[in-house]
Order: C-alpha cells, then sequence, then structure tokens
C-alpha cells in the first residue's frame, strides 16, 4: 500500500512538471506567433530575431530540396520563385519562414510554405 502510494505521488509529480512544461511552451509559442504576425518589414523580424539563419535569394527546383527538411510538408508551388529569409527563435526553438515575392513579405509560416 505504501509502495502504491509512493508511486501515485511520483506519477503526480512527473505529471505536474509535464504539464507545466507544455503549458509554458504553449503560451510562448502563442506569445510569438502574435510578435511575429504583426510584422511587415524584414527589419521587424531582424530587431527581433538577428540576422536570418538561410537566405535564398530565389527558390528553385535546384535549391528547394536543400532547405526543406520534409518536402511533403512543403506546397512546392507556392514556394518556386519567392525569396525566403529562414530565422530561428531561441525557446522554444522554431523556424519562421519569411516568404516574399518582388521585395514584399506574402505570408510567413512555421514551416515550409503551408
Amino acid at each position: 500500500m505504501r509502495r502504491l502510494l509512493l508511486a501515485c505521488v511520483f506519477t503526480g509529480i512527473f505529471i505536474g512538471i509535464g504539464s507545466g512544461i507544455l503549458s509554458s511552451t504553449y503560451r510562448r509559442n502563442t506569445e510569438l506567433w502574435q510578435n511575429v504576425s504583426s510584422f511587415h518589414s524584414l527589419a521587424q523580424y531582424k530587431n527581433y530575431f538577428g540576422n536570418p539563419k538561410y537566405h535564398i535569394p530565389e527558390v528553385n527546383e535546384e535549391n528547394f530540396e536543400q532547405f526543406v527538411q520534409n518536402s511533403r510538408m512543403c506546397n512546392r508551388e507556392f514556394v518556386l520563385g519567392k525569396e525566403v529569409y529562414v530565422f530561428s527563435s531561441t525557446w522554444p526553438f522554431r523556424r519562421f519562414f519569411v516568404w516574399q515575392k518582388n521585395g514584399q513579405i506574402v505570408k510567413t509560416t512555421w514551416s515550409c510554405g503551408l
């Protein structure tokens, strides 16, 4: 009986810690996305994240596979011909793809063009 009680206590502690971490990550994701979605220029991204990790002046068939981790998760038709800057956040570790066409931001995504 004592072991069962002890096991339940430790399980509760681990569940509580896990829930706290998930809650903190979710809250930070929401805060990050709210900040990023209000940006209207590349300068705002650079001020917030620093220099981009990657910059591809024009996505074409040759360089498409180089920066796409999972090509099934990327809309090839959307990304081809666009300029992309990839910024990374610290915690939580997220990549933001800033898509431009003719010098104007077209879209910002968590993943490749979805």
